[in-house]
């Protein structure tokens, strides 16, 4: 019999909220990285209260990540934290918070404001 712990590698955002990794992904391609759990629990964070408010378990909810389908064509970790903001909002039905990108040309990648 497998346990909580054999199949989720869980941290704890902010008080009431969850946030974990399957151990077995859907596919090796789909698979999170460790360096992807900076930005995605930073996005959760920056929602956290409108996720708790929302959330059927009020006190203690856990987000559970299976899988990231990405473009490895310009991908950067940083757009992960506008993306989770965007499923959380409509995982749990609150507005997004507006996030302001702008493309730097000089440093060749998107920068977002919070």
């Amino acid at each position: 019999m497998s346990t909580y712990e054999d199949k989720f590698s869980c941290s704890e955002i902010c008080k009431g909220l969850w946030g974990a990794y399957t151990k077995a992904p859907l596919s090796m391609e789909s698979k999170p990285v460790e360096e992807d759990k900076y930005f995605l629990w930073y996005g959760l964070k920056k929602v956290s209260e409108q996720i708790i408010t929302s959330s059927p378990y009020n006190a203690d909810t856990l987000v559970v990540i299976h899988a990231i389908e990405i473009s490895l064509c310009d991908f950067q970790q940083e757009g992960l934290t506008p993306a989770i903001i965007e499923w959380a909002s409509k995982a749990f039905n609150f507005e997004a918070p507006n996030v302001g990108v702008s493309y730097n040309k000089q440093l060749n990648k998107y920068e977002f404001t919070y």
